[in-house]
């Protein structure tokens, strides 16, 4: 009971933390220790798209920080995100996953992200 207690304080210390990183071949998903890399040549698409996360499938989801899976308004995604609805950058990888990111500043950067995924592939 105390080790799931810490867990929960730990992610929600940290995931307050959250921020993305755009390296010259991957994006790094950073919230403490814990650490999230998507090489660009696993990317087929990104978007903008105004989101609702409907439903906890298995996810950790305090005020400010969702990590995990959901259910959303197009279907079931991954999120690292710091809210639970407005615009976010949905990823989709070559296997179909969907990831979806929130920064703070969404347009530039699925601008900057767009940039760097086209002079990796």
């Amino acid at each position: 009971m105390l080790a799931v207690l810490f867990l929960f304080a730990y992610l929600t210390f940290f995931g307050k933390n959250l921020n993305y990183e755009l390296s010259t071949e991957e994006i790094k998903v950073n919230f403490g220790l814990l650490k999230k890399n998507i090489t660009y040549n696993q990317i087929v698409n990104t978007e903008s798209i105004d989101l609702k996360i409907i439903l906890l499938i298995i996810a950790h989801s305090v005020p400010g920080f969702q990590w995990g899976s959901f259910k959303t308004s197009i279907g079931n995604i991954t999120a690292y995100a710091t809210k639970l609805s407005g615009e976010f950058v949905v990823i989709t990888l070559n296997d179909g996953e969907k990831i979806a990111l929130s920064p703070a500043e969404p347009q530039p950067f699925l601008g900057a992200l767009k940039e760097k995924s086209q002079k990796v592939k």
